[in-house]
């Protein structure tokens, strides 16, 4: 054997070695324990929590959320408690969501100001609450590929792949109906648009909860 093959042999090596490094990192047993179907199922429900509805007035002048983010945030939470083990990962994962919890608390009750410090504060917090939205949603959904392609399920690799994305067009479409006011447009066609859009939204949330839904489905078959 040439120094040439045996360089050749040691790349592979060293190839194979880093794929199975990689692989290792989702623990198989954790995966298909009921925690994790559980944990998954739980996520199914914080998502609920994420869609946009109008506020519910209160006296005063105030306002509050019907389906606070916070709720949803605190699911997660609880949820990646429980599959700690799963993989590395899961710690990242609830770092943001406690940074979510943080930013969306201030924003459940909003209150009736003329004070412009205060309007730019809370637009402010929604905008980083959204940015932390997106980050955990990506990190969550590179998860959902690492499981799946640890259990050999390439169609839900793909599918976790996609809904990232999806996601994060989600969110832009959601600060396009907020820009919609003050566009120069008529009052029909304003209506119409936000309606597509929120319509779109609800469909990126719905899609996030049946991808939850597919990975608690995947624990199940594999603990059987």
């Amino acid at each position: 054997m040439g120094p040439t093959e045996k360089i050749q042999l040691t790349g592979e090596s060293e190839a194979l070695a880093r794929d199975e490094t990689t692989m290792s990192e989702i623990n198989a047993e954790a995966m298909q324990s009921k925690a994790c179907q559980r944990a998954f199922g739980a996520m199914i429900g914080a998502f609920l929590f994420w869609v946009v509805l109008p506020p519910l007035p209160l006296t005063g002048g105030a306002t509050i959320e019907p389906l606070p983010d916070a709720v949803g945030w605190l699911i997660f939470l609880i949820a990646l408690r429980a599959v700690a083990g799963l993989d590395p990962g899961v710690r990242q994962l609830r770092r943001l969501a406690v940074a979510g919890l943080v930013l969306c608390v201030p924003r459940i009750v909003r209150f009736q100001t003329s004070q412009i410090l205060w309007q730019h504060l809370y637009v402010l917090l929604s905008a980083a609450g959204s940015v932390v939205a997106i980050a955990f949603v990506w990190q969550l959904c590179g998860l959902v590929v690492d499981m799946a392609e640890r259990a050999d399920r390439r169609s839900l690799a793909e599918s976790a792949r996609f809904r990232r994305w999806m996601y994060a067009g989600g969110v832009v479409l959601f600060y396009c109906t907020i820009a919609l006011p003050v566009l120069d447009m008529p009052g029909l066609t304003k209506m119409i648009a936000a309606w597509v859009f929120l319509l779109i939204i609800a469909a990126v949330i719905c899609a996030m909860m049946g991808l939850m839904a597919s990975v608690a489905r995947m624990c199940r078959e594999l603990a059987e």
